[in-house]
């Protein structure tokens, strides 16, 4: 009978990189444990988001919570990258949050603003000439948008494969 040391549910994205780290970083015996085959739930059809501006919360402390936590997970996609030595198409293509209103798209400035006094130095807003040159096929009729060019996607049939081996 096999002994583990720990038994991770969940072989998506979260539950790959938990195995991966207590594995490789910790020693530990790890059993990793799907229903399915790896990512074949919500990691498998999320398309793999990476995204750092996501909400629409006001509250500072909250604001800067998501974004340590949303920068630490960049910074280790970029790291695991390296030691797993397999490409699994992190690409930081950015990403938008687009006003469907005027009303909207001043929600969204003033979002932008609350998120830079409290120190996220990424976070832009894209006024309407703005937004359709980063977007130029994006419908005209969005007046603007919230933007961060570091937040992208990964591909996640190989990235819990590549961290559960």
């Amino acid at each position: 009978m096999r002994s583990w040391d720990l038994i991770v549910v969940g072989g998506g994205l979260a539950g790959a990189a938990v195995t991966f780290e207590l594995c490789c970083r910790h020693g530990l015996k790890v059993a990793l444990l799907e229903r399915g085959n790896l990512a074949s739930g919500a990691s498998g059809r999320n398309g793999g988001q990476v995204i750092q501006l996501d909400g629409r919360d006001r509250d500072s402390q909250a604001m800067l919570k998501r974004l340590r936590y949303s920068k630490r997970t960049v910074a280790l996609l970029k790291e695991y990258r390296d030691v797993l030595e397999t490409d699994f198409e992190f690409r930081q293509v950015g990403s938008l949050d687009v006003a469907a209103s005027e009303k909207e798209c001043a929600e969204l400035q003033e979002l932008c603003a609350l998120q830079r006094e409290a120190g996220d130095t990424e976070v832009e807003f894209l006024d309407h000439r703005q937004l359709h040159e980063v977007s130029p096929y994006l419908d005209d009729s969005f007046p603007g948008a919230r933007y961060r060019s570091t937040d992208g996607n990964i591909y996640p049939f190989g990235w819990s494969p590549a961290c559960s081996t």
